[in-house]
């Protein structure tokens, strides 16, 4: 059976090297004659068959982590490409997926909120296909976020898999906040806006603007969290605990009046359900960096937080204001489904309420956003979509919860620690969407998909421990 299965093996290794030299030899003759017709379309033929391999041969638990890289600076784009990195990358991912779905690597963990998930993404999206306004863009962003979760939940279900890919998530979003906020933080230059605003200016790093890279640097935060608490020499838990105070020192540098109260928020949830045994201690240490680095806040947006103590002076909550008011009079005409997903830029203008706002009035030529996340759902969702939304969030609760208190029946301290993390992802995901539109952005439907896929880690983790006990009282019986 040996000799059978060494023979098996070198045929597998001898298939993939007939494979690979096979593919060599389409891409040499492939770009060989595209160049003989048009030199300029090495670039695209070239990284199109370079993301076809890489899609065949590394499957979605490659492609997926690279993706992700990328949705830091969806921006970006290689000269010669008619598409952005990001967006080749998410047809990779795209391809890729269904790949490993022919392959069955793939196990459906089905839960109430998986199916409340589903079915308030298929009710918006079908409101909003059906009342398109002229000019609204086809949505199809949210069909490929679904997609995420689903990769997400069917793939990584396995504990060493979901490692990885959390430990992807952890390592490169602390480069993106880290590098080049310190870099900005240290020398004072804009990195996307090429300006020059000093230490006291507001830091933004790669991101559009300081509010999107705090929101990214907090999303950050439990992993890096969670990674130090499990591990196991010093020199690992003193890279994390450093990453976790640098990302926690530019978050105050962005001025950002909520980032503080988001930190605190999840940080706190963190220790909470942790079973780190430290972690009060943990607590302690960022209080006091969030004390110390509070006084550098107060000072530096004083101005910011003086403003907001009346609306009308300070532009941003008078924008605010205005869009609420739009939004609840939007409502009263779209009751039940609302104007559709990201339709509210496209109709602001032509609905609202006259003599009732203050300044919007005169961003007349821009397509304007709702800002506020829950003010989002609700006008652009209707109240159906609202209602489906709470029992999405109800549900995933509930889910979290039943796998949290099995975690504790285990004797590794990874699992609970593993749904205190997502505990605290999901806390910087409801109160953003006080304030923020971060519901349909690629991290929140990865977090979905990793709570999915958690609770599937978890359960499996608890039958092999069952199992285990099983057959060790069957061999004390024996006995």
């Amino acid at each position: 059976m040996k000799v059978l299965g060494l023979e098996r093996q070198q045929w597998r290794i001898g298939e993939l090297y007939f494979w690979l030299v096979a593919l060599f030899a389409f891409f040499v003759t492939t770009i060989f004659f595209v160049t003989l017709q048009d030199w300029r379309m090495v670039i695209p033929i070239t990284a199109a068959l370079g993301g076809v391999t890489l899609a065949w041969f590394g499957g979605t638990r490659v492609c997926m982590p690279i993706y992700f890289a990328t949705t830091f600076g969806n921006q970006f784009t290689i000269a010669g490409l008619p598409v952005s990195i990001n967006q080749g990358m998410a047809v990779l991912v795209f391809v890729s997926f269904f790949i490993d779905l022919l392959r069955y690597r793939v196990k459906w963990n089905i839960s109430w909120a998986f199916i409340f998930f589903m079915v308030f993404q298929v009710t918006y999206l079908t409101a909003t296909l059906l009342k398109r306004p002229e000019g609204a863009e086809f949505p199809i962003q949210p069909p490929f976020y679904i997609l995420l979760t689903l990769m997400v939940m069917l793939l990584y279900w396995e504990e060493k898999w979901l490692k990885w890919l959390l430990l992807v998530f952890a390592l490169v979003s602390t480069a993106i906040v880290i590098l080049p906020g310190a870099y900005e933080a240290a020398t004072g230059n804009d990195l996307m806006q090429a300006g020059y605003y000093g230490l006291t200016g507001r830091i933004n790093g790669i991101a559009q603007n300081s509010i999107l890279y705090a929101f990214t640097a907090i999303w950050a935060l439990p992993l890096v969290a969670l990674f130090f608490v499990e591990s196991k020499d010093l020199y690992t838990r003193t890279f994390w605990f450093c990453s976790g105070l640098g990302i926690t020192a530019l978050i105050f540098l962005t001025l950002n009046r909520q980032s503080p109260v988001i930190l605190a928020g999840v940080v706190f949830t963190f220790v909470l359900f942790s079973r780190y045994r430290h972690k009060w201690a943990l607590m302690g240490v960022f209080l006091a960096v969030g004390i110390l680095l509070g006084q550098v806040f107060l000072v530096k947006a004083a101005d910011r937080i003086e403003s907001a103590r009346k609306f009308t002076k300070d532009p941003s909550l008078t924008m605010r204001r205005d869009k609420v008011v739009i939004a609840l009079h939007m409502l009263e005409m779209y009751p039940f489904f609302g104007v559709g997903h990201n339709h509210f830029r496209y109709m602001w203008w032509d609905n609202r309420p006259r003599g009732e706002t203050f300044m919007i009035q005169y961003q007349y030529e821009q397509h304007m956003y709702v800002d506020m996340g829950y003010v989002q759902i609700l006008v652009e969702y209707g109240l159906v979509g609202s209602g489906l939304f709470l029992l999405t969030i109800l549900s995933a609760f509930v889910l979290w919860l039943k796998h949290y208190r099995l975690s504790w029946g285990l004797k590794e301290t990874w699992y609970a620690n593993l749904m205190a993390a997502i505990a605290a992802m999901f806390a910087q995901l409801l109160i953003s969407l006080l304030i923020q539109d971060t519901w349909v952005i690629p991290r929140t439907f990865f977090l979905f998909g990793i709570l999915f896929a958690a609770c599937g880690v978890v359960q499996h983790a608890v039958n092999s421990n069952n199992d285990q006990q099983i057959k060790t009282n069957d061999r004390t019986l024996d006995v």
